[in-house]
């Protein structure tokens, strides 16, 4: 939905999840009836900060109810599949209905065999709702660990990317990834768009018996429009209608070189060594030069998938409508608990320092956030399973002095349109049941055509296809 990382990162928990599924693959159509029902209880219902602002709400404890009910709609070819899914999703609230919200989720997937070396992948989707009721909607093994948006604020959220993967040789690939995301404050009015995002990465790899080499450019193009809404002048008047955040445009170029190497059939490792080159091209002579790299490490066997990775770099994160230099340490894994026991444990957890960046400023917002998500599944039938889940947000934040800046990047619209980098922590568990009618898909798509294995094993293709929506 949101840019958070570069896109070969984001691809590791995807894979993750596909890989961790019987697969299958078949012709035809199919169209699936999913809901998830759950209740449980939360010790921050709108993310509130830890010290709100004088006159505004405090953190409120409350029971809360989800229910989330879907349909899916798969086909599949021995050269195509594709897959059409809408989720609706509902928060109830025991004592606070006003923090009632609703989500809404749409995306269409494809993965196509253009020839015989070549993969193609491509996602639209939009998602709509209310920011804290985000985090629960994602699964527990694709949480990113970022800083974390607090409040309730409405946002709309259209995507759109594709890859493009060509074997030149059984050992040579080209590799292409593109996209689009762009994403609007919804209420409090008026409609404010909040940031457009265009990323881009080209590349080359070349793979031996156990090892691989790869580099690549990767550029991401950031647009965030000018804030407007009530602002207090030198003078002591309100101006309803006044600039709270100027407009921005940022360019990520980075250059980065990676080596795997498959150490066993299940292991392999990791290392990304490159630059950040960040500018405003609208601006001469503002910019910002970084390392960028990382570390990292996989376990793919049939019972336990595991990835552990280290990064240091600059990514856009348009909730914020700013980029921010990172260094975060995360695992996120599957681990089934026996080939047959129906229990499987699923997991994100990890740790963000982050610098909220702005070229002309003379100091940084900082973030430092812990995130931990875990569930726990029973799956009595294909149709239906059950699970236990809990979810932690603990953050740190230092916000920046907009005046000592001499800008108003960090300012913040009445109403909650907007808000800045703030302290505050949130405890969910929640237990609940998913149905899903029929169990098995009559297709699935890969979550990427690029995995992480110097031999390439572990890529996307239709033949390993999973027969069972996650």
């Amino acid at each position: 939905m949101f840019v958070r990382g570069s896109t070969r990162r984001r691809a590791l928990t995807g894979l993750l999840v596909s890989l961790a599924l019987p697969s299958s693959a078949h012709a035809g159509a199919s169209l699936q009836a999913v809901v998830t029902a759950s209740a449980g209880v939360t010790d921050n219902i709108a993310s509130t900060p830890t010290h709100p602002q004088p006159g505004t709400k405090g953190r409120e404890s409350d029971f809360l109810a989800v229910i989330s009910p879907g349909l899916i709609l798969s086909g599949g070819s021995p050269r195509a599949v594709m897959q059409l899914s809408y989720i609706f999703g509902g928060v109830i609230y025991g004592r606070n209905s006003d923090a009632d919200t609703y989500t809404n989720t749409a995306a269409l997937n494809g993965f196509f065999l253009p020839s015989k070396r070549t993969t193609m992948g491509l996602s639209l989707g939009l998602t709509q709702g209310r920011t804290s009721a985000f985090n629960t909607a994602i699964q527990s093994s694709n949480q990113p660990v970022q800083a974390q948006l607090s409040g309730v604020q409405n946002i709309l959220a259209v995507y759109a990317s594709e890859t493009l993967a060509w074997e030149i040789t059984q050992n040579w690939r080209l590799y292409q990834l593109g996209g689009f995301s762009t994403s609007y404050y919804l209420a409090p009015p008026p409609v404010q768009p909040i940031a457009r995002n265009v990323p881009a990465t080209l590349g080359i790899s070349r793979r031996f018996a156990r090892d691989a080499l790869s580099v690549e450019g990767n550029f991401v193009y950031t647009d965030y429009p000018a804030q407007r809404g009530p602002v207090t002048t030198v003078d002591g008047r309100v101006d309803e209608n006044g600039i709270v955040q100027k407009h921005q445009s940022q360019i990520i170029a980075t250059p980065l070189a990676r080596y795997t190497r498959d150490f066993t059939y299940f292991m392999a490792g990791r290392v990304e060594l490159g630059a950040n080159v960040v500018f405003d091209p609208a601006i001469p002579g503002h910019r910002l030069v970084q390392t960028a790299g990382g570390a990292g490490f996989n376990f793919n066997s049939p019972l336990v998938l595991v990835d552990i990775s280290y990064a240091h770099g600059v990514a856009p994160n348009l909730l914020f409508r700013s980029n921010f230099l990172n260094d975060s340490a995360a695992i996120h894994a599957i681990i089934l608990l026996g080939a047959r026991s129906g229990f499987s444990l699923s997991l994100s957890a990890g740790y963000t320092y982050g610098r909220q960046l702005d070229l002309e400023a003379h100091e940084h917002a900082i973030a430092q956030t812990i995130l931990a998500d875990a569930t726990l599944s029973y799956a009595a039938r294909k149709e239906l399973t059950f699970f236990l889940r809990y979810q932690l947000i603990d953050q740190f934040a230092r916000p920046v002095n907009a005046a000592a800046n001499g800008s108003n990047v960090g300012g913040a619209v009445e109403g909650g349109t907007l808000s800045t980098l703030t302290t505050y922590y949130r405890n969910t568990v929640l237990f609940g049941v998913t149905a899903i009618y029929p169990a098995e898909s009559a297709a699935q798509v890969p979550r990427s055509a690029l995995g992480v294995r110097a031999d390439r094993r572990d890529d996307g293709n239709i033949s390993s296809s999973k027969s069972t929506p996650h």
